[in-house]
């Protein structure tokens, strides 16, 4: 799958696919010049993500019924998680 492909399936820009790509948030390779995608691994990649966040969160829930949380750290991982995953998923829509 060529990056413009995959920015169309996930809803970004070209631009963010090579971003992520280059910094290595999405697993891709090069021929030659060209990046090139495996729709399986990005499928799979998104997974994962949505339960790393599922975890963070029963985490957190977990931690508040014992009152050992700190709310404050716990809950902004979460959300960098989130966002991470939204941006993969293409929920955000810049």
């Amino acid at each position: 799958m060529t990056a413009k492909e995959l920015a169309q399936f996930l809803k970004l820009s070209e631009s963010t696919i090579y971003k992520l790509a280059a910094n290595g948030e999405i697993p891709g390779f090069k021929i030659g010049d060209s990046w090139r995608f495996d729709l399986e691994e990005i499928q799979k990649l998104i997974r994962q993500s949505k339960e790393k966040v599922k975890k963070q969160r029963d985490t957190v829930e977990g931690k508040k019924e014992t009152g050992s949380v700190n709310v404050a750290t716990d809950e902004e991982e979460i959300v960098k998680t989130q966002l991470i995953a939204l941006e993969i998923l293409g929920e955000d829509k810049k």
